[in-house]
């Protein structure tokens, strides 16, 4: 089994036995790369995100598919926004 492989059954294992919380995790680290890399402030805190995610849409009252990506876009999959797109990811400015 190749690294890639190995990489990939353990996030598809990671997905099985905690959903959310993986989820939120890569929801995380996607925003602070692009925080990083655009010069935004970041200072969100994982835990406060993975204990108040959200299980229905806030917007849309769509029930969130939380867990592996199912190999397409998903209307209900959970997504990190800011309110405002001029700033950053901040305690204030992010909603799942």
């Amino acid at each position: 089994m190749t690294e890639s492989e190995r990489s990939r059954a353990y996030l598809l294992r990671q997905y099985e036995a905690a959903p959310i919380t993986t989820t939120v995790k890569l929801l995380y680290n996607q925003a602070k790369v692009r925080a990083k890399k655009r010069g935004y402030e970041f200072d969100l805190d994982l835990d406060d995100l993975i204990r108040t995610a959200p299980i229905h849409c806030p917007l849309l009252d769509l029930k969130l598919h939380y867990g592996r990506p199912i190999g397409y876009h998903n209307p209900a999959a959970p997504s990190l926004d800011r309110f405002d797109s001029t700033l950053g990811y901040t305690q204030d400015n992010v909603w799942i």
